[in-house]
């Protein structure tokens, strides 16, 4: 899905040194609402969020982050402690009641958009909210067209939250959408790479064809060990998902029992 719309009074903007949205920032004690959509917030730094502290007491303030991390090999012990860290460290410094009395937090792991705005004034850029950002080459727009702040509000950061889950959630619940989403996305990538092994793509009289390969022999035994570990993995990780959440809620999705879906992924 795409959602779009055309911009007036908007212009260009790209820093080094300092924070491309430092306008937004500015606003932050003139704003009746704020909204801020992000990747990623500073481990070690809080300005940013301090800032939000100065806010009227009567703003209301959304962050939706996403908790980065390196989950290439997350199914080993180290990754797995390090993911739970960096969920505890984001819960408490994003922590609703440290920002200010009418924030609400969300955690959106599909996401890597960056606003930050106001009902006045919004960036749109590569620029994540953390203090980090101003070390690097960043650039985005600045706009005060209202009629596209209504959009923002309105239809995009709805459209965030609906695949977002709520500061409230617990923290190993966390993990498991995190878990399970990456992992999803090895699977991709494993169905990439097989894909190369056994077809070749080639030009025949000016149109791509894939061929099966049928001469190189690619695909290693080492390979498929790898394959084997990570869905065995993955059979481990629904059955700890499935010692935790109701079935109830699967119901409404047309899941009646997550055993199901184990036992056939066991049968693979």
């Amino acid at each position: 899905m795409i959602k779009s719309t055309k911009i007036e009074n908007t212009e260009f903007v790209m820093s080094k040194d300092e924070l491309t949205y430092a306008e937004v920032i500015e606003d932050f004690e003139e704003a009746s609402s704020i909204h801020i959509l992000t990747y990623n917030i500073s481990k070690d730094k809080s300005d940013l969020l301090k800032a939000l502290k100065k806010c009227d007491e009567d703003t209301e303030i959304c962050i939706v982050s996403n908790i980065p991390g390196r989950w290439e090999k997350y199914f080993g012990e180290y990754y797995k402690s390090k993911a739970r860290k960096n969920i505890s460290l984001y819960k408490s410094k994003l922590s609703p009641a440290k920002i200010a009395e009418k924030a609400e937090v969300y955690f959106c792991f599909s996401n890597h958009a960056k606003i930050i705005m106001t009902n006045n004034i919004a960036y749109i850029g590569s620029s994540n909210f953390s203090e980090e950002s101003a070390d690097n080459f960043e650039s985005g727009f600045i706009s005060r067209d209202a009629e596209f702040i209504e959009f923002l509000e309105e239809e995009i950061f709805p459209w965030i939250v609906e695949s977002s889950s709520e500061y409230k959630t617990d923290e190993e619940i966390l993990f498991f959408e995190v878990a399970i989403r990456k992992s999803i996305a090895m699977f991709g990538e494993m169905y990439e790479e097989y894909l190369q092994t056994f077809y070749l793509l080639a030009d025949h009289r000016g149109i791509e064809r894939w061929y099966y390969n049928t001469t190189d022999p690619t695909l290693s035994v080492k390979e498929m060990e790898k394959t084997e570990e990570i869905c065995n993995q993955y059979v481990d990780l629904l059955k700890n998902v499935n010692k935790i959440f109701n079935m109830r809620a699967f119901s409404e999705e047309g899941v009646d029992n997550l055993d199901d879906v184990i036992e056939k992924a066991e049968r693979c």
